[in-house]
């Protein structure tokens, strides 16, 4: 029996010079290794309290907390439609769920760079040399492996800057929802106000045209001339004119809540009740701290930051020398056909450390940027940071000054609106002159236009401090406090890994429709879809009409405003 070859790899050399190799890694690591600058993300001073907050008290909102779903407060149906309708198709949503879809992708790529890259090349050589006609075969198999020792931390960095990243895209789609739900909200005011001045106008060229029918009268009495005749015409004509006007600027408002709503103009219907379908919601504004884990730019901003603080480890590692690993395991013969041969095994094992002598500096200057650029993302961190405590100052402040406006505004409306009735009586009976009743008409109308936009300026301020709070960047009661330890970036994946949902969505799956759609038919709709986003969608779906149907092989009805669906729908699990 012939004896097995001596494996090379297996002599004392090799393994000592690996060993060495570790230990001056240990040595050169303990050495060489400073601290990163590490910033608390509370070291920022903000105020105990809200200058302009309402005393406890005061008001009932004193007494309420803010609900993540604050447009709800307005009390109108319509609303809560077209944000269910924007959360599910929004563009800018949808673009944002996928950026956050691709970093969970570059999160998993730069975690799967820690790990020992394997391949299994084969290889079959003819070589020929000068004129001669014999020629060499060489042939070999087998599998290789290549791993970089991560001695100095360069690919724990390059993770945490991937996972930092991956938060920052996470909260940057939580800032895209808050943005659209905000401007659609105060979208949606400013269209119920237009709606309330075409009202108002209708209304004044009613009252312009009763004033026009009494001038008439009285000039048929030989009370009245020509030129106050078609001077209250060019009154009744002037009224007539802004309506149109009006008209335009509600289409424009209308246009710009169908992109919201990612919807076609046409397709969208809207009622034409005013700025008295909403009710006057109730906030609480709480702690200033309170904005650092309700803010979704400053949580977005932290984990720049945080990303930041993470490649100046990256950089400072790729200073030092790369320590790689590499076995091989496999058949080299010079016959293919007798490749898988005992004395064609090929085993070896080879450590290298690569030192760099000279690189004009690229290294450190890298490194240098990397510090650089954390410096600067501590400063916009910080500005942020003092920017949301203005934001609400401000917001709490106009809401106040909104309020008393308004109670002052409603009684010179009050006013205004006697003086004018009681002079259009004495106007039909010959008491007042035309002039004064002009002006006591043109006193009014201005009266309830300001009215009309303090009370459409009161609601705003409501939607600007619930922005102003971060609410409705996380459709749940309550902030989620940003990722900072391992167990809570761990959390984070599970919570993107779940939220993320790839291909088609069983709409009417137990865990996003409600209990009574249970044995009714499912729709499939292609795409990313964010966790969030489910249960708006399945209400918007409910909203088109789109009910299951109980009976099996029927067709759920669909409507001519329905989205597009990849597949006919098919029945869902219940």
């Amino acid at each position: 029996m012939k004896r097995a070859p001596r494996l090379p790899f297996l002599s004392p050399c090799p393994r000592r010079l690996a060993l060495a190799l570790a230990l001056g890694a240990g040595v050169l690591l303990s050495a060489c290794q400073s601290a990163s600058p590490k910033v608390d993300s509370g070291a920022f001073p903000l105020p105990g309290a809200y200058r302009h907050a309402p005393p406890a008290g005061e008001t009932s909102a004193s007494r309420n907390s803010p609900p993540a779903q604050w447009w709800t407060q307005y009390g109108s149906q319509e609303l809560n439609r077209l944000v269910d309708q924007a959360l599910a198709h929004n563009a800018d949503l949808r673009i944002a769920t996928l950026q956050v879809a691709q970093a969970k992708i570059r999160a998993d790529q730069a975690r799967a760079g820690t790990l020992p890259n394997v391949n299994a090349p084969i290889k079959a050589v003819g070589q020929a040399q000068g004129s001669t006609t014999d020629a060499q075969q060489y042939s070999q198999a087998g599998i290789t492996s290549v791993f970089r020792l991560d001695v100095w931390g360069e690919q724990r960095a390059l993770v945490d800057s991937a996972d930092m990243q991956l938060a920052r895209a996470v909260h940057e789609r939580e800032n895209v929802q808050r943005n659209v739900i905000g401007n659609l909200v105060t979208t949606y005011i400013a269209c119920l106000s237009i709606s309330d001045s075409i009202l108002l106008a209708k209304e004044n060229e009613t009252l312009a045209t009763g004033v026009l029918r009494a001038v008439e009268n009285r000039l048929a009495l030989g009370d009245a001339t020509l030129d106050d005749l078609e001077q209250q015409r060019a009154v009744v004509f002037s009224q007539q004119v802004q309506i149109p006007g009006l008209e335009n600027q509600q289409e424009d408002l209308r246009h710009a809540l169908s992109r919201l709503v990612g919807a076609l103009p046409g397709q969208l219907v809207l009622s034409e009740a005013g700025l008295d379908a909403l009710q006057l919601p109730t906030v609480q504004v709480g702690l200033p701290s309170a904005l650092l884990l309700g803010r979704p730019d400053i949580r977005m901003m932290e984990a720049r930051m945080r990303a930041a603080n993470a490649n100046i480890d990256v950089a400072r590692a790729r200073m030092l020398p790369p320590i790689d690993l590499s076995a091989q395991v496999g058949y080299s013969g010079a016959a293919l056909a007798s490749l898988v041969q005992p004395q064609n095994l090929l085993v070896n094992a080879a450590a290298s450390l690569a030192l760099s002598i000279f690189d004009g500096g690229q290294r450190k200057a890298e490194k240098a940027f990397a510090q650089s650029y954390y410096e600067e993302m501590v400063e916009v961190y910080g500005k942020t940071v003092l920017q949301a405590v203005r934001d609400v100052e401000s917001a709490l402040s106009n809401l106040r000054t909104a309020s008393r406006k308004l109670e002052a505004q409603k009684g010179i409306t009050r006013a205004a609106l006697k003086l004018f009735s009681q002079g259009s009586e004495a106007f039909a009976v010959g008491a007042l002159d035309q002039a004064t009743l002009l002006e006591h008409r043109k006193n009014y109308q201005r009266s309830s236009d300001e009215t009309q936009r303090m009370k459409a300026e009161l609601l705003r301020s409501y939607a600007t401090l619930a922005y102003a709070l971060g609410l409705g960047a996380v459709l749940a009661d309550g902030p989620t406090p940003p990722a900072r330890s391992e167990a809570a970036q761990a959390a984070l994946q599970r919570d993107v890994r779940v939220g993320m949902v790839n291909g088609a969505v069983a709409l009417l799956d137990d865990a996003t429709a409600p209990p009574e759609s249970a044995g009714t038919w499912g729709v499939e709709l292609p795409g990313v879809f964010h966790r969030s986003s489910l249960l708006p969608l399945w209400r918007d779906l409910q909203s088109r009409g789109l009910r299951g149907a109980t009976r099996p092989g029927s067709t759920p009805p669909i409507s001519a405003t329905s989205i597009p669906l990849a597949k006919p729908p098919r029945p869902g699990t219940a």
